[in-house]
């Protein structure tokens, strides 16, 4: 099997080219330096030329707040590309996984969502990342489309990174409250993948580690458990403030969890509590 996986140097991407490879399998890691995500017809040129069995498509633009003054930019990525991605390996006689995002719902329940839940976006990222769902659909008609959340990895730019960061600059950090949503380590999420294609049904699946939790207990549990293992020199306290009080750019959901039913039978084992992952994690950073 050869596995083409774009967006190869992304938090993500890192763990899946990591996760295959050491299952011996051929994988071509695609990047930003390679190929220019804004030329569709390159991204063609590039799979027709790979014929990969499988593209896994983790790049994405993924600057939340940014989009919503750039959202040409964060369609012609998240839309535009994946349409691009989506007609190349089917006329290949490849197949498709399209990683794509939480955001891609209003955040009006107060119970997991699932795969039939109807996505409804409330800023530019969510709604361009259905976009292309939409798109990968239409082109790809056995696509397998993976809605995760809140990703955190040792590789790349993330919410537990950036925590960390700031603990470390500071003696107070303020973080949101009201905001609910499931975490989902990069290295689980990459297992989810492995199975997904494995068992290689077409269809929707959401995967995030289990339990939720806001981002201000995200935060919290982050310091604490990093102070423990001497990743942060002095502890530092985490402030609860709401949504109104750190106004951003674009509107998120307030509740974005995900129901992992769907997908369990596929994962090899028992999904991860969010605390487990987080710890884990804190682990691989500390000893990297």
């Amino acid at each position: 099997m050869k596995l083409l996986i774009t967006g190869a140097s992304g938090q993500l991407g890192t763990d899946l080219v990591q996760h295959f490879r050491h299952r011996q399998i051929e994988v071509i890691a695609l990047t930003s330096a390679d190929v220019d995500f804004l030329l569709p017809e390159c991204l063609h040129d590039v799979i027709a030329a790979v014929r990969p069995d499988w593209v896994i498509n983790c790049a994405a633009y993924t600057q939340v707040d940014k989009a919503e003054s750039e959202p040409d930019l964060a369609w012609r990525i998240n839309a535009e590309a994946v349409g691009t991605i989506a007609r190349a390996i089917h006329s290949c006689g490849g197949r498709m996984l399209q990683v794509s995002t939480d955001f891609v719902f209003d955040g009006s329940k107060t119970t997991p969502y699932v795969e039939t839940d109807q996505p409804a976006p409330i800023n530019v990222y969510g709604q361009t990342k259905y976009e292309g769902e939409l798109l990968a659909q239409q082109y790809c008609d056995d696509v397998i489309i993976l809605r995760s959340a809140w990703i955190f990895g040792a590789s790349g730019r993330n919410f537990v990174k950036t925590i960390l960061r700031l603990a470390g600059q500071r003696d107070t950090v303020a973080v949101v409250n009201d905001q609910q949503g499931t975490p989902s380590w990069t290295r689980n999420i990459a297992e989810a993948i492995d199975g997904l294609i494995a068992a290689a049904e077409p269809g929707i699946y959401h995967f995030a580690n289990t339990g939720v939790t806001s981002w201000y207990g995200f935060a919290a549990l982050t310091i604490e458990t990093a102070t423990a293992m001497g990743l942060l020199g002095t502890s530092c306290k985490v402030e609860p403030v709401t949504t109104l009080e750190y106004p951003t750019a674009a509107r998120r959901p307030a509740y974005s969890a995900l129901a992992t039913g769907k997908i369990s039978p596929l994962y090899p084992g028992t999904i991860p509590t969010w605390e487990a992952a987080l710890e884990a994690m804190l682990v691989e950073l500390k000893n990297a």
